[in-house]
Order: structure tokens, then sequence, then C-alpha cells
């Protein structure tokens, strides 16, 4: 096994911030494209733009959540296989977990283009902003 993922080894605070550190990188990009995004399409599409941005962002922030809490769910059983350098076992959950987040993420991109029109007008998003 790696000795670089073991957090069984070491002291606790220099684990916890090599843990948080890529986490941390994560949700900064994150931030860094909400902000662009908005800059660009407030800039170069104009009002209506981003007015649709508004109305869609919530959306993909619940999609990314929902994919983040799946993907947690999944490390719990590999940190379990890592912690007992049970390496087979870590294997599979990784081979599994890739599986799944495909198949979750065909399916929600599915529903996503089948229904997002729907959703919004549900939301009372305004038609002009709903047809961008």
């Amino acid at each position: 096994m790696n000795k670089n993922i073991d957090m069984t080894v070491g002291k606790p605070i220099s684990c916890i911030i090599k843990f948080m550190l890529p986490l941390l990188a994560g949700n900064i990009l994150q931030q860094l494209y909400v902000f662009f995004d908005t800059m660009i399409v407030g800039n170069y599409v104009g009002i209506k733009g981003l007015a649709a941005l508004g109305a869609t962002e919530w959306l993909i922030f619940m999609i990314v959540s929902g994919a983040q809490g799946i993907t947690d769910g999944f490390s719990i059983d590999m940190a379990q296989s890592i912690g007992k350098k049970d390496e087979i076992e870590l294997r599979k959950c990784i081979v599994q977990s890739t599986i799944l987040s495909i198949i979750i993420s065909l399916f929600i991109t599915i529903i996503g283009i089948s229904f997002s029109k729907y959703i919004l007008l549900y939301m009372n998003t305004p038609e002009e902003i709903v047809t961008l």
C-alpha cells in the first residue's frame, strides 16, 4: 500500500491538513468557475443570459452536491479497505464505484436533458429565459 494515503500513521493534524488541501482546492476552483461564468455571461451575453444562469445555478449546485455525496459514500468502503490494507477489496471498491458513478451520471444526464425545461417552468422561470 502507498503510505501517502495511510491516515492511521503520523500526527493527526498533518493528516487532516493533507486530506483538506485537495478538498479546499476543489471548492476554490468551483467558486472561480461560478465567478468567471457570471462575469463572461454578464459581459458578453447580456442580462437575459445572466438571468438564465441565475435560474439554473442552484440546479447545477444540487446535482454537483448529490454527486459529491455519492462519492463520499463510496469513500467509506475504500477507507475501510485501505485501513485493512486489503488491496484486492480496494480495487473492487474502485471498480464498483466507477461503474455506479457512470450509471448515475448517465441517468442524471438523461433526466436533466429530458426535464430541465419543465423543472425551470415549474420554478416560475420566465419563458424567455427558459428558451435561451
